[in-house]
């Protein structure tokens, strides 16, 4: 009966220890994901700060759509064939737009925002980052 009871309880500590295990292990992977897309989000936004204003006015220049793979290096299994490692798929959208301040330099301000989607454990995941682009940068607004 004693070594039961010891039995049991060994099975639920290690029931409990799995399942703590995996949280963790689920917690990191979302927090990896979290910054990658960050990573993703202020290395598009800088993209868009090295185009001149009549870069950003020309139609079709800035791409409204992209798609980032983030997989690991290759890998290679036991008989040296090698895997194509699977990874999370970010798909972006860059939204240029006028911004509705009702200030006489609206029209020399473009609203640019970069939202990005991917998927996590069937969960879909969303960021969203906005900013202002002045013709003549902000120096003449502030000073």
């Amino acid at each position: 009966m004693e070594a039961v009871i010891g039995m049991l309880i060994f099975g639920i500590t290690a029931v409990a220890l799995y399942g703590g295990l995996m949280s963790g292990f689920s917690t990191v992977r979302m927090a990896r994901e979290n910054q990658r897309a960050t990573q993703i989000i202020l290395d598009t936004m800088e993209m868009v700060r090295l185009y001149s204003w009549d870069q950003l006015n020309t139609t079709g220049f800035l791409p409204t759509t992209f798609t980032v793979v983030d997989t690991g290096p290759a890998k290679t299994d036991t008989k040296g064939n090698k895997i194509t490692p699977s990874g999370v798929t970010y798909t972006g959208k860059i939204n240029l737009s006028n911004p509705s301040l009702s200030t006489n330099y609206d029209s020399r301000l473009k609203v640019v925002t970069v939202e990005l989607n991917w998927t996590t454990g069937g969960v879909q995941r969303t960021r969203t980052l906005s900013t202002l682009v002045a013709n003549d940068g902000l120096y003449s607004y502030i000073y």
